[in-house]
């Protein structure tokens, strides 16, 4: 039903080859660090890195899998991060492989995987094996996937990778229903498993996949109410059935999701995450103007706002809307609907706050993908029809007249827009220039394409025609996304100041209002970082740290502190608590200007640095290392220590013993009387033992571990062993193997 199997193997190596020339720079640098061109921040960098690094220090120094996330933000449940990578099975190459390497080796075979899902969904559907080549060049080379990379939104682009298999996993399902194959159960089952397999990726595609699936379903099941009389007439143990499966699907769903499924849910309730307001749902919603973008490749602004699916791509889908067959207005309402709730419209608003799960999303923009999606299917439909011309009496002449107005407005688009840029002094911007005028040209070749009389022998040079001109667009556009950096360089950032604060710290904490030491070279370097970057914040952490450097705790950011202008190099007006931040073992604060007792004073309405400030309480100047102003807290707490009084919490205390430290395990040896405190975050999952027996852990300060100590000396052992992260790894496995033996017997 797929393909023929003798093709199957040119049909892998057609993907391959074509999603590593999508990939462009990589070609000659498949170790190196892809980026949008001329960006400034990646999520590789920022997330995924730092993430897989720990993984690696982990398992090299205390043979564990980590559950707990040191780095960033004085500690954070990692298991129940989206962003670990810990339980998506292909991110593993990341733990082993060097970090370039594994992570463009990831990306191409999930680009090439999306081509050929894409291939078979289509040749499901009737198309021709040539339209169905077309849909999955398409889709494979969308420039918003290649955009997401060029983010760094690696765990987006593997989760987005497997909608088509999981829309050509329901048609099966659906099929095996109708015709009441006794097959059905596993087919269900397989469903499901790849629903859940989406949510390990990126749990935020889940939501968007899953009801797309839902809808394709139920499309398919409409459309194939052409039943036999005796399957018509049993239709009661047929319903039921279709209830039966329906749990079969959610519960391998949920199962093979519980891995991260269950600490995520109990995580997300304790973040700021949750505390989302309508306007930050909506904060990355796509303007109307960029409307345009549909018809041009302005690749400006924000980058999640890449609208564009490709000049060739968008004429074969006019012809696809008007005179495709099948799944046609599958195709165009799930297209539309994507745009809608992409734009900034009060659509999106109702939808967030009334569909269960939306309200935690806060990129509408990302809906986008299930567009580009839907413009491939279509375009394939569209190619379908164009090869048939003359076969069947369904000419494609009437849509020539929305083609030529389609790609008559987009050249003119171009050309106008490349007009603009000339007349702006923007002529300078060679890339920009370029990919407009190419565009103009493509639009070109595409209305001559689409003119071209019929005949049945241009058959096949129609198609090889209309493919080159997708794989042209396509890969040309892409190639002015991605730019490739070095490795070494992006990792080893301002890696001279890290190499300093190592060899004179002693395991504390360093903070930064400015983002002065990125994380990845933290991380490369072993320093844990009370600020950070994460979409997952611990609301009790933020409101401590609010209050510790005097920001306001008020709205949502995926940064701490937030940035007021975006910028972190720019200044801000801070307040720092110095015995606050030492609470949290804080020893050293970087910032890229000097830090004053009244660093910000009132001008017109502006504020600006005050001149010959004094050092803010309790800091003393070390140095200044690559532009960095180095400060250390001289009121800075060591990561455990004994509080005399428990009314107290800055007042006397004195330090503990010996400190432990692994990810998942902490011990300390510490003479009571009085409550020992240890300078991490709690959070459920954490248990505590004294001397070898199991003690109730008490919270310091709204946000510390500690346990209360009779007199004398005593060994303390903190471990973190979270039911949700053991009962959804065991529901994970036995999903895993139930589905596989499952499949194994015929």
């Amino acid at each position: 039903m797929i393909t023929a199997r003798r093709n199957t193997p040119l049909l892998i190596l057609v993907f391959l080859g074509y999603s590593a020339l999508s990939l462009g720079p990589l070609l000659m640098r498949p170790a190196g660090f892809a980026i949008g061109r001329g960006f400034r921040f990646s999520d590789l960098l920022i997330s995924h890195w730092p993430n897989a690094l720990l993984v690696k220090r982990s398992l090299a120094e205390w043979g564990q899998i980590p559950l707990w996330n040191p780095l960033i933000l004085s500690g954070a449940p990692f298991a129940a991060d989206p962003l670990s990578g810990l339980w998506y099975p292909p991110n593993w190459l990341m733990f082993f492989l060097p970090l370039g390497l594994a992570t463009n080796l990831i990306v191409w075979l999930h680009l090439a995987w999306a081509g050929l899902g894409m291939y078979s969904l289509l040749t499901a559907e009737g198309l021709r094996r040539e339209a169905a080549l077309l849909g999955g060049l398409a889709f494979a080379g969308t420039p918003k996937l290649i955009r997401a990379l060029g983010m760094g939104h690696l765990s987006l682009l593997e989760a987005v990778t497997w909608t088509p298999w999981i829309l050509l996993a329901a048609r099966v399902w659906v099929s095996a229903l109708r015709h009441s194959d006794s097959g059905w159960t596993k087919r269900a089952g397989l469903l499901g498993g790849l629903l859940g397999l989406v949510f390990l990726a990126d749990a935020r595609w889940f939501i968007p996949v899953g009801g797309m699936v839902a809808a394709y379903a139920l499309y398919k099941a409409r459309s194939n109410s052409h039943v036999r009389d005796g399957e018509s007439r049993a239709g009661e143990p047929q319903r039921r059935r279709a209830v039966y499966s329906i749990i079969v699907v959610s519960a391998f769903a949920f199962a093979t999701a519980a891995s991260l499924l269950l600490p995520l849910a109990e995580f997300v309730g304790h973040t700021t995450r949750s505390d989302l307001s309508p306007s930050e749902r909506g904060a990355y919603a796509v303007p109307l103007e960029r409307l345009v973008g549909i018809l041009v490749p302005d690749l400006s602004g924000e980058p999640e706002w890449l609208v564009h699916a490709g000049t060739a791509v968008l004429c074969l889908a006019v012809i696809g809307a008007l005179r495709g067959r099948g799944a046609r207005a599958f195709w165009i309402v799930i297209t539309l609907l994507a745009w809608v709730l992409s734009f900034h419209t009060p659509i999106y608003a109702i939808f967030s706050a009334w569909v269960p799960g939306v309200g935690f999303l806060r990129v509408p923009a990302r809906w986008l993908f299930l567009a580009d999606l839907g413009l491939a299917a279509l375009a394939a439909q569209g190619l379908h029809e164009i090869l048939e011309e003359g076969v069947t009496a369904r000419p494609v002449a009437a849509s020539r007249r929305a083609v030529l107005a389609v790609m008559s407005l987009a050249g003119a688009l171009d050309l106008g827009l490349l007009f603009l840029l000339a007349k702006s002094g923007g002529a300078t911007d060679l890339a920009t220039s370029l990919r407009f005028a190419t565009s103009a040209l493509l639009a070109l070749a595409c209305l001559a394409a689409a003119l071209l009389p019929h005949s049945g022998g241009l058959r096949r040079s129609k198609a090889s025609l209309w493919i080159g001109l997708v794989a042209i667009d396509l890969i040309w556009l892409n190639l002015s996304i991605l730019e490739v950096r070095p490795l070494e360089a992006a990792l080893s950032e301002r890696a001279g100041l890290a190499i300093e604060l190592v060899a004179q710290q002693d395991g504390e904490r360093v903070f930064s209002p400015s983002y002065s030491l990125p994380q990845q070279t933290a991380a490369a370097y072993g320093i844990e970082l009370a600020d950070g970057v994460n979409p997952l914040q611990l609301r009790a952490y933020r409101d401590f740290m609010a209050t510790a450097t005097g920001f306001t705790p008020a709205g949502y950011s995926v940064t701490l502190p937030p940035f007021p202008t975006g910028d972190p190099s720019t200044p801000w007006p801070m307040s720092l608590d110095t015995k606050r931040l030492g609470l949290l073992s804080v020893g050293d604060i970087l910032a890229e200007y000097p830090i004053a007792a009244e660093p910000f004073v009132p001008t017109n309405g502006i504020r600006r640095a005050a001149p010959g400030g004094a050092a803010a309480e309790g800091l003393e100047l070390v140095a200044t290392v690559e532009g960095v102003f180095w400060y250390r807290n001289r009121n800075v707490r060591p990561r455990a220590w004994v509080l005399v009084d428990d009314d107290q919490l800055l007042g006397p205390w004195k330090a503990a013993g010996q400190v432990k430290w692994s990810p998942n395990r902490v011990s300390v040896e510490a003479q009571g009387p009085g409550t020992l405190v240890l300078s991490e975050v709690a959070f459920p999952g954490w248990s505590v033992w004294v001397d070898g027996g199991k003690t109730e852990l008490r919270l310091v300060g709204g946000l510390l571990r500690g346990v209360s100590l009779t007199p004398g000396e005593h060994e303390i052992v903190f471990r973190y062993r979270p039911w949700t992260v053991l009962l959804g790894v065991g529901l994970t496995l036995v999903a895993s193997l139930t589905l596989a033996l499952v499949w194994r017997r015929r």
